[in-house]
């Protein structure tokens, strides 16, 4: 199961914790927290039950995709728990420094800012051109 998120940083929160309680599958996903910190943003997921093998983290255009798979064997069956989550964060970041960091079953993945952007909003000039007349 995949599921995007859109968060402006500045606001701690679960992102699991926010889903609405008619999705059942929200009590079973592990628990994604984004928060904003003094130079950057971090993200972190319990990903209990995964090894560090098993994850992988990628971004694009402003947005963290964690993927984690893994086949478990009991007496009975097989089993295949799989975790996707798609992460947008807003802001101007630089994901070229981007940290991950995997223990005890807790991935954190910290984005420093970018400084060198601007987060203001930038007017762009609009050149009218006349035809002869």
């Amino acid at each position: 199961m995949s599921t995007t998120r859109y968060v402006t940083p500045g606001h701690e929160r679960s992102l699991t914790d926010s889903m609405p309680s008619f999705f059942p599958f929200a009590q079973n996903q592990p628990k994604v927290v984004l928060s904003e910190k003094e130079n950057g943003v971090e993200i972190s997921a319990d990903l209990q039950g995964f090894e560090a093998e098993q994850i992988e983290l990628s971004h694009t255009k402003g947005q963290l995709y964690i993927q984690a798979s893994s086949t478990q064997t009991t007496d009975k069956k097989v089993l295949q728990p799989k975790f996707y989550e798609l992460v947008s964060i807003e802001g101007n970041l630089d994901w070229k420094r981007a940290e991950a960091i995997f223990e005890q079953g807790q991935l954190v993945v910290f984005v420093p800012r970018d400084e060198t952007k601007s987060d203001l909003k930038e007017s762009i000039p609009i050149t009218v051109k006349r035809g002869d007349r």
